[in-house]
């Protein structure tokens, strides 16, 4: 099969989604004062958005057997949608309820992209097949980076989210004709209790030692990049005093990093240097990063922070399809979902815990404190990376 649309189509949803997400951090100085909440207080949000997001990824293997890839990327798609719409009523209760729909959203995406790419092309290619997907994640953060402060100075902040909704309806009708391509399969999908759907992805990625490690960098990671992300327009609004529209500028030159960096990577892996050790140097320039903007004054020229955020999110954001093409390429054959799902749950929850950590942090020792926190964490998902280099880096992946 051409690769080219499946590919296509997994990027515009992930996409979709990101933005979605992303809205609520970008637009948070506005919508915190709106909902009688403090702007950090995103990083409940984000908590609660990852925690739903672990859990219904962990139980999504039987449920895109069942239903097919393409119908739970729309169930998503749908539900990203539906938060949008709540986040404009600015109800605390209601925004906890979008949370828990963008976690809908997140979670089971990256089993079903999963399931939809893996096979497409030859092994030393999957991990710029998954990068060039994994790029929505920053388009989508770019986008709502740069056009959401524009379009809530002109239209409003709650109509601009309206848009974000119109479109996400607009992307699930779009993936019907993929449906045929890749249809469900219920009859695998029998005999899986709710225990056994959410325990047995997290035993595939316990019991392999490089799946193990993986799943260990990835808790590691993507708790630094989920909280470095969701708190970086309120920390260049209050650090700096930035305006929303400039702190945007800066925000959407993070997401344009990571666009940069995952393509880059994406290439790199596998045909310049080992997926694992380019996913180690990832994680040490990241550090350095987080303790360049942990440094932060109101002196510093936007042109200087557009290029360090720029850096930052070619690092801290650019590992994602690196590290999940290697979780595919070591799942047993036809498990790629589930062994994506074990790993987004041992994800999900370190990122649960990591922004509310992050607020507690720096409301008692300040931003700088809590930066230098999250490049020690980022150095511990990389260190436990190092025995792969020297134990599989000779080795060909084992033939399903």
């Amino acid at each position: 099969m051409y690769p080219l649309g499946p590919v296509v189509a997994m990027l515009v949803v992930l996409t979709i989604s990101a933005g979605s997400s992303a809205a609520v951090a970008v637009l948070a100085p506005q919508l915190g004062p709106e909902a009688g909440l403090e702007p950090t207080a995103v990083g409940v949000f984000v908590a609660i958005t990852s925690v739903i997001a672990g859990l219904t990824g962990v139980l999504s293997g039987g449920i895109i057997l069942a239903w097919g890839p393409i119908r739970v990327l729309q169930a998503g798609v749908l539900a990203a949608g539906a938060g949008m719409l709540l986040v404009t009523s600015a109800s605390p209760w209601l925004l906890v309820l979008a949370a828990v729909l963008l976690g809908c959203a997140t979670g089971p995406y990256n089993p079903a992209s999963a399931q939809v790419l893996t096979g497409l092309t030859a092994t030393q290619w999957q991990p710029f097949i998954f990068s060039v997907k994994q790029t929505g994640v920053p388009v989508g953060g770019m986008l709502a980076g740069a056009a959401l402060p524009v379009a809530a100075l002109t239209l409003g902040w709650q109509e601009s989210l309206l848009v974000v909704a119109a479109l996400a309806g607009l992307v699930a009708v779009s993936l019907q004709p993929l449906h045929r391509q890749f249809p469900s399969q219920p009859s695998s999908a029998r005999g899986r209790s709710l225990l056994g759907a959410a325990v047995g992805p997290v035993k595939l990625v316990s019991r392999d030692v490089r799946l193990r490690r993986l799943t260990l960098c990835a808790c590691a990671y993507s708790s630094t990049q989920l909280t470095f992300v969701a708190f970086h327009t309120v920390y260049l609004t209050e650090v700096a005093g930035w305006s929303l529209l400039d702190a945007g500028v800066a925000f959407a030159c993070m997401q344009a990093g990571g666009i940069f960096g995952r393509i880059g990577w994406g290439l790199a892996a596998g045909n310049v240097v080992t997926p694992e050790r380019l996913l180690i140097g990832l994680g040490v320039l990241t550090g350095f990063g987080l303790l360049a903007l942990s440094v932060l004054t109101p002196d510093w020229s936007l042109s200087i922070v557009m290029v360090v955020s720029f850096l930052l999110g070619s690092t801290g954001m650019g590992w994602n399809g690196v590290l999940l093409a290697r979780v595919a390429t070591h799942a047993p054959k036809g498990q790629a979902a589930f062994a994506t799902g074990g790993l987004q749950l041992v994800m999900f929850l370190g990122s649960v815990v990591m922004p509310p950590v992050f607020a507690l942090i720096v409301s008692i020792g300040g931003y700088t404190t809590g930066y230098v926190v999250l490049a020690v964490l980022i150095a511990i998902g990389a260190y436990t990376l190092m025995p792969l280099t020297t134990a599989f880096s000779h080795r060909t992946p084992p033939s399903h």
